[in-house]
């Protein structure tokens, strides 16, 4: 299983390039703390927080961790992406620059629920806010992630709302199942909750990972994709 998880994060963690995305905003962004970017999307009326951790060279003076960022030919392999991550953690940067998007959010009265889903690290991140709870957080209503990383057995045992968990057959599945064991536990956010394991895909198969040229991993974003939809359109 060790071996097997190994050859499936490399397809994502490797020094491989990441792929680009033709969306852009219809609205001016605001900048809010240390570079953050939010804007109100007019498509069905959404709001978008969007905090830019990896990118491409030529970008990085524009990225919300003082012109530091990871280029997308991850320089320097997994040692130099942990390093990265641990000096722009949860409680050094992230959290303070989720609480201002929340704040910024709050402060337009059509916004009564917002969710938190997130990619790799950014499962970390959203399970993370998702363990906060009340106070400057209320409007949090729901978190997940896609092939997820760094979580730990314990996380779901302070999980605050609901939680869409959607590991790659990369991620310890022991890990995974002890999260969502204390989830169901849970009589708040039991019933809520969604856990499907994608254990053919590698990590990243939603994200940098993706192959949407092979119709197997095709059909796999895109199942786990509608199922964080739904989960969302359910909790929000």
């Amino acid at each position: 299983m060790e071996s097997k998880a190994a050859e499936l994060t490399a397809d994502c963690c490797g020094l491989k390039a990441s792929f680009n995305s033709e969306y852009a905003p219809s609205d001016q962004q605001r900048r809010l703390l240390r570079g953050t970017s939010a804007w109100r999307d007019e498509h069905e009326g959404g709001v978008v927080g969007v905090r830019h951790i990896w990118h491409a060279r030529q970008h990085a003076a524009g990225d919300g961790l003082g012109g530091q960022a990871l280029g997308c030919d991850r320089t320097g392999g997994m040692p130099a992406m942990m390093a990265f991550i641990d000096k722009h953690s949860y409680a050094a940067h992230v959290r303070e620059d989720v609480r201002a998007v929340l704040a910024w959010l709050a402060a337009d009265k059509h916004v009564t629920s917002v969710a938190v889903f997130g990619l790799c690290w950014g499962g970390r991140i959203a399970v993370n806010v998702g363990q906060e709870g009340g106070g400057d957080w209320a409007l949090v209503k729901a978190v997940g992630s896609a092939h997820p990383s760094l979580l730990t057995a314990d996380d779901g045992k302070t999980l605050a709302v609901p939680l869409c968990l959607l590991p790659s057959g990369a991620e310890d599945a022991a890990v995974m199942d002890a999260i969502f064991q204390a989830v169901k536990a849970n009589a708040s956010i039991a019933d809520k909750s969604v856990h499907v394991r994608f254990n053919d895909m590698p990590h990243g198969f939603v994200g940098a990972g993706a192959d949407f040229n092979d119709p197997a991993k095709l059909k796999a974003a895109n199942d786990a994709l509608n199922l964080a939809a739904d989960f969302f359109k359910a909790n929000l």
